[in-house]
């Protein structure tokens, strides 16, 4: 059995995130990305944020039954 890498931080580069993406189970990357996606927000790391949440929407594009959370709206 393969050592799953840990959930990517806010930090992590372009490469970070996509080695776990390659490696991870579907429902966990979704999990990861739209929670890390939230957190940049948080952090106002917009670059970040964007990237992440492009992540998503290719994983949903791509057939894999994933959905991103949406904020409430108020």
């Amino acid at each position: 059995m393969t050592e799953q890498p840990s959930a990517p931080g806010a930090h992590d580069s372009a490469e970070t995130v996509e080695r776990f993406v390659a490696a991870a189970q579907p429902e966990e990357v979704a999990h990861s990305l739209a929670e890390h996606m939230v957190t940049c927000t948080r952090h106002a790391d917009t670059e970040a944020a964007q990237r992440w949440a492009g992540r998503c929407g290719e994983l949903e594009q791509a057939g894999a039954g994933l959905s991103t959370p949406r904020p409430p709206t108020r």
